[in-house]
C-alpha cells in the first residue's frame, strides 16, 4: 500500500523562497581577517542581502574542524574564530548555515601569531595614505599609486603575504567614508585581506567620518580592534588605540588625529602602562602623525596640522624612548623620510645635536654602513620612518639633520623581524628596494657599555650586526 503525503502549498512556497534567497545572495564586501592573536581571529563580511552567519575552519581546505554560527539574519557578518593553535595555518570558509559564499580552497586562509618567546622570522608590511585611487575624485588627482605599491611589493617578496599588514592612516580619500574605503582598501587589496589580519592607525582623513571619542562612524563599524587586550598588551578600553603582541614583537598603534595629546591625557596615561608591562624584546609604535618631517607637512611649524606633529615629538615621544621602542612608522607626509639612531630630539629640526642625540649615524645599511646596534633598554635609540607613499607622493623634501634617507617615491615599508635581528627594506613600485636598515639587539656583557664602544671586536656583532644577508 502505497501513502501519500500531502505537503501544504505555502510551505512549498516558503522552501521556494528561501531556496532563491539562498541563491541570490551575494558577498560585497571581504571576507576580510581582523584581530589576529596566538588562539583566535575574527573574521568579517559584507553581503547585499541579510542572512545569519557561518564560519568553518580547518587545517585541510574543505575540512572544518570547527564551526561557529550566529542567527540573527545581518549583512555585516562578524565572527570570532577561538581556540586556535598558535603559529598554526588554518583554511575557512564563510557563508549561512544553508550555504557557503567564500572559501572552502586553497586561497582562504589565515595563519596565527606566534607566541611570546618565539624567535621566528616573521614580516610586517607597512604604509600610510593609501587612500588615493584612479576612480575617486574629486578629491586630489586621480591615481593607480596604490595598485602599483602593492604589484611591487608582490614582485619583490615572490607573492608570499605578510605576516602582519599596518596601515597608517588616510587609509580611504578624501573623507574616509564607507564608500570610499570600498574602493580604496576592499577593492584594491582583496587577495591580501582574505589571507592577512589588516591593523589600521586613525589618520586625519578617516577622523572626517568618525569620531574617536565616541567610537562611532564608518572607521569603527567596518574594523574590529582589541580595546580589551585581546591580542596582548594592557587594555586601553577603546578601537581608538590599543597594542597587540606577535612573537617577539610588542606593537602600540595611536590615535595621532582625535585623541587627547597632552601630558596626563588618557591615551598618553595608557601608553606608558602598556609599555612598562611589556616584557617583549621588539617594540615598534605606529600612528598617523610624524613627529619629524620635512616634505608635504612640516613637523618644525607648529600650525601644520593644527600643532599635532610638535604634541607628538614633544609629548609622545619622550615616552616612547623611555621605554626603549626600537621603531616608530607614521604616514601624513606623502614622502619616505628615515632617521639615524636617534633620542632625545624633542625639538625643532634645527636643535638636533649629533654630540647627545644621536646614538648610531649611517644608513643603518649592513651591507654599506652597517646595522644600527643598540642594547635594549630606556634611551637606546629609536628610527623614525615616514611611509606616506602608499598611493601618492609629492612635493619637496628639505634635509634635516637626524635624516639619514629622503625619497619621493611611491613604495611600502617591509620589515622582517627574526631573533635580535630586524631588517627593514623600502620596496619601490617595481620591486627593486630604495633603502635598507637593519637595527641589532646586542646583549650586554658589560655595565659600562663597552659592547658599543668597540662593537668591531666581538665576533657576534660582526656576524650579524655587518652581514649583508
Amino acid at each position: 500500500m502505497r501513502i501519500r503525503f500531502s505537503v501544504p502549498v505555502w510551505i512549498l512556497a516558503a522552501c521556494a523562497l528561501a531556496a532563491s534567497s539562498a541563491a541570490a545572495v551575494e558577498i560585497v564586501r571581504g571576507p576580510y581577517l581582523q584581530r589576529t592573536s596566538t588562539n583566535s581571529i575574527v573574521v568579517r563580511w559584507r553581503t547585499d542581502v541579510a542572512t545569519d552567519t557561518w564560519v568553518g575552519w580547518g587545517e585541510l581546505p574543505g575540512v572544518y574542524d570547527g564551526t561557529v554560527s550566529a542567527a540573527s539574519p545581518t549583512t555585516e557578518h562578524r565572527l570570532t574564530v577561538t581556540d586556535l593553535a598558535a603559529k598554526t595555518q588554518y583554511y575557512y570558509a564563510v557563508g549561512t548555515t544553508l550555504d557557503i559564499l567564500a572559501g572552502g580552497d586553497g586561497a582562504h586562509h589565515f595563519r596565527t601569531v606566534a607566541p611570546a618567546g618565539d624567535p621566528g622570522s616573521q614580516r610586517i608590511w607597512t604604509f600610510g595614505d593609501s587612500g588615493e585611487t584612479s576612480n575617486q575624485p574629486p578629491c586630489g588627482e586621480p591615481s593607480t599609486g596604490a595598485t602599483e605599491v602593492l604589484d611591487g611589493y608582490l614582485s619583490w617578496s615572490g607573492a608570499v603575504a605578510p605576516d602582519l599588514w599596518l596601515i597608517l592612516g588616510d587609509n580611504a580619500y578624501c573623507t574616509g567614508t564607507d564608500a570610499e574605503y570600498q574602493t580604496a582598501l576592499f577593492d584594491v587589496y582583496p587577495e591580501m585581506l582574505r589571507t592577512v589580519g589588516i591593523w589600521p592607525v586613525f589618520g586625519n582623513h578617516d577622523a572626517l567620518s568618525s569620531d574617536s571619542t565616541t567610537q562611532t562612524g564608518a572607521y569603527f563599524d567596518m574594523f574590529s580592534l582589541p580595546r580589551s587586550a585581546e591580542a596582548g598588551g594592557v587594555a586601553s578600553g577603546t578601537e581608538a588605540y590599543f597594542s597587540f603582541d606577535s612573537g617577539d614583537v610588542h606593537i602600540v598603534q595611536l590615535d595621532s588625529a582625535d585623541s587627547g595629546l597632552d601630558p596626563g591625557s588618557p591615551m598618553l596615561a595608557w601608553l606608558a602602562s602598556d609599555l612598562t608591562a611589556n616584557t617583549h624584546p621588539w617594540l615598534i609604535a605606529a600612528f598617523h602623525h610624524p613627529p619629524y618631517a620635512r616634505g608635504t607637512h612640516d613637523s618644525d611649524n607648529p600650525s601644520d596640522s593644527g600643532g599635532i606633529m610638535k604634541k607628538m615629538r614633544e609629548n609622545v615621544v619622550p615616552i616612547l624612548e623611555a621605554h626603549g621602542v626600537d621603531l616608530v612608522l607614521s604616514g601624513h607626509s606623502h614622502d619616505y623620510e628615515r632617521t639615524y639612531l636617534i633620542d632625545g630630539h624633542y625639538g625643532t629640526t634645527d636643535t638636533f645635536d649629533p654630540a647627545t642625540m644621536l646614538k648610531r649615524g649611517g644608513n643603518g645599511n649592513p651591507a654599506v654602513d652597517g646595522a644600527y646596534v643598540k642594547v635594549p633598554g630606556p634611551h637606546s635609540g629609536t628610527v623614525y620612518a615616514v611611509v606616506g607613499i602608499g598611493s601618492r607622493t609629492e612635493g619637496v623634501i628639505t634635509p634635516w639633520p637626524a635624516m639619514a634617507v629622503g625619497l619621493d617615491e611611491l613604495g611600502s615599508l617591509a620589515i622582517d623581524l627574526q631573533g635580535r635581528t630586524l631588517d627593514a627594506r623600502m620596496i619601490r613600485p617595481d620591486g627593486s628596494v630604495a633603502d635598507r636598515f637593519r637595527i641589532f639587539h646586542l646583549v650586554p656583557l658589560f655595565n659600562d657599555g663597552f659592547e658599543l664602544g668597540n662593537a668591531s671586536a666581538w665576533t657576534e656583532i660582526s656576524a650579524f650586526a655587518t652581514s649583508g644577508r
